[in-house]
């Protein structure tokens, strides 16, 4: 007569586990937290030309620690055997010559751009309007920003922008945020999603479109249609919807990726690819990891305070802060609790079908 109760306790039990191990946090809350923007390469090839030094020089300068890109240095003594599968990827025609590349994604890198440095502007490469707009809107907890590149016909740019807008609206009434989303300065209940239109043609923008248009294949042969680009995290564009891909499903499924619960898994298994953006992203506002090294520091003291409980043997500790730990080894990203999960409920599942059998065979034998 206690099966039952025995089994009813524990579908509970497994509905309680699986509620609680789930992650809550948004997609686009924990990729603006965990997730650091990968570095694009920029790779200038020379034999110390005056104008190539200065180019370097200026770069150098202006990239700085918040922006998300490498300078690499040829040396004016390059060989094709030193560069290897960069030359292949964007052959030297001519010196000086530069090169933009993008985040490693998969083993290898794409290129954005390449060519003679001519008018090349290092600034406009590393930053920009938009990009400064896009910054904003994401440091401020926005779930995502949706950035629509017009084609130049108009009725066809209106109608997108219009069914963007509309949709983007109607989701901002529907979707609800978690609350676990308030712990990272998320002060909104409902998801917020900023739009920003940018014309091909601005000339401000150039290097932005460039990096828009490569980020997929084929994107740059679509010069009639408008593209839409939902960005998020640290500037990470999820993908592209174009023309007639610019509907009522597509935009639905991107924005509920974006608020949906994260399944905390490691950021290459997750789809984007960045943008190159001047951001301070890891001063975070209270409420979300800018005290995480004191409160790293402080579980340090306490389980220095447990030392007479628990055998030190079996206490692996050190008066390292957490910054020289970092040091010595990088931060990585904390591990998926769904494998936990998984396997928990798995347990309860064998537990449930074990009690089914002695139920069963008690039945059985009363026959």
């Amino acid at each position: 007569m206690l099966i039952a109760p025995v089994l009813a306790s524990l579908i509970l039990l497994s509905t309680a586990l699986s509620t609680t191990l789930a992650c809550e946090t948004p997609v686009f809350v924990y990729a603006l937290n965990l997730w650091p923007a990968d570095p694009y390469e920029v790779v200038l090839v020379h034999r110390s030309e005056p104008a190539a030094l200065t180019l370097l020089q200026e770069f150098q300068s202006l990239s700085g620690d918040n922006v998300n890109v490498v300078i690499r240095d040829i040396p004016p003594d390059y060989t094709e055997g030193t560069l290897g599968e960069w030359l292949e990827a964007s052959p030297v025609t001519t010196t000086p010559w530069l090169a933009v590349r993008y985040p490693v994604r998969g083993d290898s890198r794409r290129t954005v751009w390449s060519g003679p440095i001519g008018n090349v502007k290092p600034q406009c490469w590393l930053d920009s309007p938009v990009r400064q707009q896009i910054v904003r809107y994401l440091l401020d907890r926005r779930a995502g920003v949706w950035l629509i590149l017009n084609s130049g016909e108009r009725s066809r740019d209106n109608a997108a922008a219009n069914l963007l807008a509309n949709e983007l609206d109607r989701l901002e009434r529907v979707f609800n945020l978690p609350e676990a989303a308030s712990a990272y300065g998320v002060t909104q209940e409902s998801p917020v999603f900023p739009r920003i239109s940018l014309n091909r043609n601005d000339p401000a923008e150039n290097e932005l479109i460039a990096m828009l248009l490569r980020s997929e294949p084929d994107l740059s042969a679509i010069t009639d249609q408008p593209i839409v680009f939902p960005i998020y995290g640290r500037g990470l564009v999820l993908y592209a919807l174009a023309g007639a891909g610019i509907n009522v499903a597509n935009i639905t499924a991107a924005a509920q990726f974006l608020v949906g619960e994260c399944a905390c898994e490691v950021k290459s298994d997750n789809p984007g690819l960045e943008l190159i953006l001047n951001a301070a992203w890891d001063d975070q506002p209270a409420g979300s990891f800018a005290d995480f090294e004191s409160r790293v520091n402080t579980a340090y003291v306490q389980l220095e305070d447990i030392r007479g409980i628990i055998p030190s043997a079996q206490i692996n500790t050190t008066n390292t802060t957490i910054s020289e730990a970092a040091a010595a080894a990088p931060l990585q990203e904390p591990a998926t609790r769904s494998g936990l999960a998984r396997w928990l409920q798995i347990g309860v599942v064998v537990l449930l079908a074990f009690g089914a059998i002695i139920w069963l065979s008690g039945i059985t034998r009363r026959k």
